[in-house]
């Protein structure tokens, strides 16, 4: 069941990272960092549940 849990944790990471990368204005360069740093942690954590 590791691997549900692994592609459970992507998909999360990835609607927040979209969600982040969707909003526009004066903190764009903000936005796309946080959710790309997101989305990045989503893998990382994935991958770490599917490695332990």
């Amino acid at each position: 069941m590791d691997w549900v849990k692994a592609i459970a944790i992507i998909m999360v990471c990835t609607s927040i990272q979209m969600f982040f990368l969707r909003l526009n204005g004066t903190l764009k360069t903000y936005t796309n960092l946080i959710g790309n740093l997101i989305g990045l942690a989503g893998w990382g954590l994935a991958i770490y549940i599917l490695v332990s």
